[in-house]
């Protein structure tokens, strides 16, 4: 059975996030090479009154659990990422914000008579109103962990094993961040290996410079423990809404499942 629960469920902070597993379909894309689509639903708990999250990071690194022959994890087995969403840069809760730039010039010319001179000074100021927007900010790019050995040994340059987002607030208005989210990520699998693969979640956070500070002191030395790899076993057959397109995953449109929600209106809606 798979395992759904991701990270945040043992932590105890002032501001937990919360990462379950809302979809994982294991099949093949339309031209029948192996594909795996992992759909991951992130909620936001405050815990303090006085406490918001200002930004946030996401990274998903997968990676093959099969052997070489000489005991170390093939990287040639490794899961690729095709597509992911939210892909690229997305904005939401913009803000109009009025701002004023001042341009200053000043110029001179001297006069005298006799053994008497001085210096006439003139500025010209002139003032620029311009409004700007300011939002809170959602991006999500492919990447690779590969080190510069192990990816010339792939032979592949634009191979990517992993996967990022990034959330920043609004810091106009000091919006916080959504407290409930989707991302999705599309992988394709080696052609000859159907054995599990792996799926390190980490997330990072920024809340205020000293509860920041206590939160990286306490995971230094081990107070807060590192999250354990999610193992995914292309062999199981989890049920899902997506099931439907088990033989066709490549067609499914990753970005229907990633809805931000800043809250929620009243009770039992």
């Amino acid at each position: 059975m798979q395992r759904r629960n991701i990270t945040g469920f043992n932590q105890k902070r002032p501001i937990v996030i919360y990462g379950s597993l809302k979809e994982t379909i294991h099949g093949t894309s339309a031209a029948g090479e192996p594909h795996s689509l992992i759909i991951v639903c992130w909620r936001i708990q405050q815990r303090s009154p006085k406490r918001r999250l200002k930004w946030v990071r996401i990274r998903a690194v997968f990676q093959t659990t099969r052997a070489s022959l000489g005991g170390n994890i093939d990287a040639s087995y490794d899961p690729i990422v095709v597509s992911i969403a939210p892909q690229g840069t997305y904005s939401m809760f913009e803000t109009p914000v009025a701002q004023t730039r001042d341009h200053s010039i000043e110029g001179g010319f001297e006069a005298g008579i006799d053994s008497i001179q001085g210096m006439a000074k003139v500025i010209h100021r002139k003032s620029q109103s311009f409004e700007k927007v300011d939002c809170i900010t959602i991006n999500g790019f492919e990447r690779n962990v590969y080190n510069q050995q192990t990816a010339d040994g792939l032979g592949d340059p634009d191979r990517c094993n992993a996967v990022e987002w990034q959330l920043f607030e609004n810091s106009t208005v000091g919006s916080g961040l959504p407290t409930s989210f989707c991302t999705a990520v599309l992988l394709k699998r080696h052609q000859k290996d159907e054995s599990p693969f792996t799926g390190t979640f980490t997330v990072r956070m920024k809340i205020n410079h000293l509860t920041d500070a206590w939160i990286a002191v306490k995971r230094l030395i081990g107070i807060i423990p590192c999250d354990n790899p999610v193992i995914f076993n292309p062999a199981v057959d989890e049920p899902g809404t997506l099931a439907a397109f088990k033989g066709n995953l490549d067609d499914v449109a990753l970005l229907d499942f990633c809805q931000f929600e800043m809250s929620k209106s009243g009770v039992g809606m």
